[in-house]
């Protein structure tokens, strides 16, 4: 039991958030806060895993990366062509010509730290946690978890609820920015120029995020809305959006967006 006054003091209470990538957000005030869930969420193969990606190699913070939709190698591609700007297929072949020169691209960036478990429980991602701080003397800045489908999760929790409260402590506990990914339903069409709405979340799992990313792609474009957000504008309805230029071959995303839509 504490007395605010006094809390306020702690260099906790600023409530920091992750470095923010993509100067249109934050102009809404999106940010990715220490403490709090945030969710990416869309549907498949619209880009979630691309934004998650990109937030994680831009940002520059020590990050944990839980990826149980995701192989290694399949990561390790994506992650080589946004390093290099080259396609995917070229640095797939790199893969399997130059493992070297592969591990050499990867080791580029020591602040990404990676597990593969394809169903993990959320006691096996504390325990992640845990050996981050052992290993670095302080837990990650930011913990990705892609995506929410894949967690491993007790009897009577079929859409990750608990799950998420447990990441909701979690990221209270070790002060990091919890991020994980999720699926939008298909059967809830949405307009073109907008992204799907807050109401389109699989099991209705909106309660526990602090903010909320609806993602899509057209024609050549990332779309981008905040369909749930505590800490800036918002707009459930998913017809507020921010687009940026696209490119899927090399796991690009442009660093200037576009307004209005494609």
């Amino acid at each position: 039991m504490r007395q605010l006054h006094k809390a306020v003091l702690s260099p906790t209470a600023q409530a920091p958030s992750v470095p923010n990538i993509w100067p249109a957000l934050a102009a809404r005030g999106i940010s990715f806060r220490v403490g709090e869930v945030s969710m990416i969420a869309g549907r498949p193969s619209t880009g979630k895993s691309m934004v998650a990606l990109n937030l994680a190699y831009r940002a520059k913070v020590p990050t944990l990366y839980v990826s149980a939709d995701s192989h290694m190698a399949t990561q390790s591609i994506r992650l080589m062509s946004i390093i290099t700007g080259k396609d995917q297929k070229e640095m797939e072949e790199l893969l399997t010509t130059d493992r070297k020169r592969a591990s050499d691209l990867l080791r580029s960036e020591p602040h990404l730290r990676w597990d593969w478990t394809s169903n993990p429980r959320a006691e096996l991602i504390e325990e992640l946690v845990e050996a981050h701080a052992e290993m670095f003397s302080n837990g990650p800045t930011m913990l990705i978890v892609d995506n929410l489908t894949d967690v491993m999760r007790d009897p009577g929790d079929e859409w990750g609820k608990q799950f998420l409260l447990d990441m909701k402590f979690l990221a209270r506990k070790w002060e990091l920015a919890a991020v994980i990914l999720h699926h939008m339903s298909l059967s809830r069409p949405h307009q073109p120029g907008t992204v799907p709405p807050l109401e389109a979340i699989q099991g209705k799992t909106a309660e526990t995020p602090a903010l909320v990313l609806s993602v899509t792609t057209q024609d050549g474009w990332l779309g981008i809305g905040a369909v749930k957000n505590r800490y800036g504008l918002m707009d459930s309805h998913g017809q507020t959006v921010d687009w940026f230029a696209y490119e899927p071959a090399r796991a690009w995303i442009g660093e200037s967006e576009r307004a209005g839509g494609p």
